[in-house]
């Protein structure tokens, strides 16, 4: 062997341990970013809420249900376009459900998230259209009402989250129409 396949080699082996390197790098990069939960539990938040409020950050937790308002016209026969609907808010409520289903109203945190209008069958939402039951991380200022309600305001999608199996995907990619019925 002459002392150039010699060097070759070893250039060879470098460039491969580099590769190496950077995928195992992405790798991380991906998990952190993409399979790792964002942000601080709804349990959290709620327990320690002195703490947070004021604070722009980021709570993880399961939708729990939509506060929706309507017009209440008595349309006889019923049609779909009687009323009008609309909402801003939802509730996050703790990672885990208990027997119950989403644990008591002590523990949920209204999210001002929701641009939506519609009638009395479906409401189309400009923003976001969340799911009932799904994992969500918002990003957004923590505020408590005058009741002592706790509220994240300020909401900013485009550093909020929707778990989809097993990764947190941006919520701008779920937008649309809500049934409402």
């Amino acid at each position: 062997m002459n002392e150039s396949t010699v060097q070759d080699r070893s250039n060879n082996r470098r460039i491969i341990l580099l590769i190496g390197i950077a995928l195992i790098a992405a790798t991380v990069y991906f998990l952190l970013r993409f399979v790792m939960p964002p942000g601080i539990s709804t349990e959290d938040v709620v327990a320690n809420s002195d703490e947070y409020l004021g604070r722009t950050i980021t709570v993880r937790g399961i939708a729990a249900g939509m506060i929706f308002e309507a017009t209440l016209n008595e349309c006889e026969p019923f049609e779909c376009d009687c009323n009008t609907t609309y909402s801003k808010y939802f509730f996050l409520g703790p990672g885990k459900r208990d027997n119950l289903g989403y644990g008591l109203i002590e523990t949920l945190l209204i999210v001002n998230a929701l641009d939506c209008n519609g009638n009395e069958c479906t409401m189309s939402c400009e923003r976001l259209v969340y799911k009932n039951g799904q994992m969500y991380a918002f990003t957004g200022r923590l505020d408590e009402g005058f009741r002592g309600e706790l509220s994240l305001e300020d909401v900013n999608l485009n550093k909020s989250y929707r778990r989809v199996g097993l990764f947190w995907l941006p919520v701008s990619q779920f937008g649309g129409q809500i049934d409402v019925r």
